[in-house]
């Protein structure tokens, strides 16, 4: 069957998140050809192929999360989850890594991902010693939920090289004991060079990694991500990866690449290569797309490496780690003259402060129409951050399911009153911002619906609400997850919305999420999720 030459009738299609839903939609190579009432969409238009009767269910723009991990989340179902049910208790975390380590055979290095040590509070020390008492015959990472810190126990650092007298390297820090000996934490810069040094992966790894993670995402709804890269492999492995599984025609899901700097590329070089690919797959009009590069300014409140202006409630003495400004400069202003969309990570208010400064010199000097660059997480700021950001053209994107997964920690790291301000949805609505919503996959779960249920509840854990006032309405969720991604990634000409015209990009729910109440929300059951006018997901196989 070519693509698109279908017809959906009898159900509830929402053009928009805030249009009155219309009860028939017609897909014709690729695109929207038409939406109404189902007597005139069947007749009106070239022959169909297949009409789908959705008997009542419920049609949505194609969901995009505007910052998502897609690899990493892939390759990560080959490691340890620490966050798994049962790993709550120390206990149960050793209990998961002995059965892990079980069922492998011996490779270099045993790893995992998801660890967070707050879950272990008053249960005992969780530190390079602790996992030596489970393994210690061959070298064991465990990278933090927030993948700016990572435990090693004795072996790996050992094979790593750092002892009590390694220095700190430049924009990190290893984990120390009162003595001075490595306690087994990295973070950040010290977590980068190890990661660098551990085995990666082969191409053939990549890419089975993007087609489960792809079918995972496919199955919740989401047509397309915003793939802020990886730091398990290399950034131009990570490109050629990409760019095998779409030359392979297996990408199914539209796919907005952020490329991290390379290493031994000098920045014009970096710049030049982001550049030659966004302007090749641009010309292909392939489901995978380049145009922005992504930058680090601090790193994240969980392992205490965001940058604040002021220090942790908890850590008197430590206000975080804020990356050289210097490099992020040179980088980001070559990165601005080439017109590639430029996103950088900042999540303390210090790091979002010095990168709008940073912006701010940048355009005065050298101005841009339409430039859209971003700050990712844009987590802590004053009430009047969304105004200078809107003078300035620039944009934030959004992890309210971090206030249901991470809220209670907040407020233990930031106390009370900062926590209260952080991921500020309303105040960037207030502003007439976009707000484009992502999960930060694998970081949190991918499901857009739990995250869009965290954007308007703002529930934490022990059921507290944090930051009500920046509360969004439900139909304000599903617009960040349609107009405002599409509009983050310069695609709001081609997705977003279902007018005639646009890519046939489409979501099918068995329930109306505008109606059903908001608990129900998280697990919202899809039935069919359709790119480019392709099926590409079904319930029904």
């Amino acid at each position: 069957m070519s693509a698109a030459d279908l017809a959906f009738v009898n159900g509830r299609i929402y053009p928009t998140p805030y249009s009155s839903p219309v009860e028939a939609i017609r897909l014709h190579q690729g695109r929207v050809f038409s939406l109404g009432k189902a007597s005139d969409v069947l007749i009106d238009g070239p022959e169909l192929l297949e009409v789908t009767d959705l008997r009542g269910k419920t049609v949505l723009p194609g969901l995009t999360d505007s910052h998502n991990h897609m690899m990493t989340y892939g390759l990560l179902k080959t490691q340890l989850d620490c966050g798994v049910p049962g790993t709550e208790t120390l206990e149960g975390l050793r209990a998961a890594l002995i059965g892990y380590v079980s069922r492998r055979s011996p490779v270099a290095w045993v790893r995992g991902f998801g660890l967070d040590e707050s879950r272990y509070r008053g249960q005992g020390r969780l530190d390079r010693f602790a996992l030596d008492e489970v393994v210690s015959d061959r070298p064991v990472i465990l990278t933090r939920t927030c993948t700016h810190g990572a435990l090693l126990n004795s072996c790996g650092l050992a094979s790593l090289g750092l002892r009590a007298d390694s220095d700190d390297p430049r924009n990190g820090r290893i984990g120390r004991t009162e003595s001075g000996e490595p306690d087994g934490w990295l973070y950040e810069a010290a977590l980068e060079t190890a990661l660098a040094r551990i085995d990666s992966m082969e191409g053939s790894d990549v890419e089975a990694a993007l087609e489960v993670a792809q079918s995972d995402y496919l199955a919740l709804g989401l047509t397309g991500v915003h793939d802020p890269g990886t730091d398990m492999i290399p950034s131009r492995d990570c490109v050629e990866g990409y760019r095998a599984f779409e030359e392979s025609g297996r990408m199914k899901i539209r796919t907005y690449l952020m490329v991290r700097p390379m290493p031994g590329a000098g920045p014009r070089e970096w710049v030049d290569e982001v550049v030659g690919l966004s302007s090749r797959e641009g010309a292909k009009g392939a489901l995978l797309r380049f145009g922005a590069v992504k930058l680090f300014a601090d790193g994240s409140i969980g392992a205490r490496t965001a940058s604040l202006s002021s220090p942790y409630e908890d850590g008197p003495d430590n206000a975080g780690i804020l990356k050289d400004f210097g490099e992020i400069r040179d980088l980001t202003l070559k990165a601005h003259l080439a017109d590639l969309q430029v996103a950088i990570h900042a999540i303390g208010d210090r790091a979002v402060e010095r990168t709008i400064d940073m912006f701010r010199e940048i355009l005065g000097k050298f101005p841009r129409p339409d430039h859209r660059h971003r700050i990712e997480h844009c987590e802590l700021g004053d009430p009047a951050l969304a105004g200078r950001m809107k003078r300035l053209g620039l944009l934030a994107t959004f992890q309210p399911g971090f206030v249901t997964d991470f809220g209670d920690e907040y407020v233990r790291a930031l106390g009370t009153d900062r926590a209260e301000r952080l991921i500020a949805c309303r105040d960037f609505c207030l502003a007439g911002l976009p707000v484009p919503l992502g999960t930060d996959s694998p970081i949190i779960s991918a499901s857009p619906w739990r995250n869009m249920a965290s954007a308007v509840k703002r529930r934490t854990q022990t059921g507290r609400v944090l930051g009500a006032s920046q509360s969004l309405s439900l139909r304000e969720a599903v617009e960040g997850y349609t107009m405002a991604s599409a509009y983050a990634g310069f695609l709001e000409k081609e997705t977003g919305s279902l007018f005639p015209g646009k890519a046939g990009d489409l979501v099918i729910l068995e329930a109306d999420p505008f109606s059903v109440p908001l608990g129900e929300l998280p697990e919202m059951p899809v039935w069919m999720t359709v790119v480019n006018g392709r099926k590409v997901f079904s319930r029904e196989g």
